[in-house]
């Protein structure tokens, strides 16, 4: 987990870490509809997807409704 000021949050690779799938598909799952788009800060001048643990929460629960076949991908 990074912080950024008092914030902490996810990147996606620790997401993707976290539910065992490739930042490829993570990244694929949000451009399909299957993920939620992340909230997205500055750095500098480059946007960086981030994540709360609730949103990995929130993850891991439409994953478990994918492998489960209930859903789309």
């Amino acid at each position: 987990m990074k912080t950024k000021g008092e914030r902490q949050f996810l990147t996606i690779s620790d997401v993707a870490k976290q539910l065992g799938l490739s930042v490829v598909t993570v990244r694929r799952y949000v451009r399909n509809g299957t993920f939620p788009h992340p909230k997205r800060e500055f750095f500098g001048r480059q946007s960086v997807a981030i994540y709360s643990s609730a949103d990995v929460e929130a993850l891991s629960k439409i994953l478990e409704r994918l492998r489960k076949g209930v859903g789309h991908v």
